[in-house]
């Protein structure tokens, strides 16, 4: 399950919970992420 903890103008922060089905927490992650203009990958055409 993934959850917004935080944003704030262009960042935000994300928590991502890994449970088995038992519900036990197998994994944490947090991460951040930054909103940035323009294009950041561009898609390659196949020649």
């Amino acid at each position: 399950t993934a959850s917004e903890q935080s944003r704030s103008g262009r960042t935000g922060n994300y928590d991502v919970r890994i449970e088995n089905q038992h519900g036990q927490l197998i994994a944490l992650f947090h991460g951040k992420s930054y909103k940035v203009r323009g294009t950041v990958l561009t898609q390659e055409t196949p020649e």
